[in-house]
């Protein structure tokens, strides 16, 4: 899972590096943690954070993922994350 990770963080470092001259790239790490945690697994259909909190982060900066039309809606997390082990 460690190895799965860092495959991804690598190449979001190195276009952040690429498009900050290479400076100020530390600039983009908590962008690229939203952008983890809020990715959705191909295995569960959930994304890490919904997993956590129990329902869609809605940031700032925009929407990671597609809402759905009830933006609002939250579940307690404990059932979506036996929903993601039964998968």
């Amino acid at each position: 899972m460690v190895e799965r990770v860092n495959a991804m963080i690598l190449p979001m470092l190195q276009i952040a590096a690429r498009q900050s001259d290479d400076i100020n790239w530390d600039q983009y790490l908590t962008k690229i943690e939203q952008d983890l945690n809020t990715s959705v697994n191909k295995t569960t259909g959930q994304s890490a954070f919904e997993l956590v909190y129990g329902y869609i982060p809605r940031f700032k900066d925009g929407i990671t993922r597609d809402l759905t039309v009830d933006t609002k809606s939250y579940t307690e997390p404990k059932y979506l994350r036996d929903e993601a082990i039964n998968v």
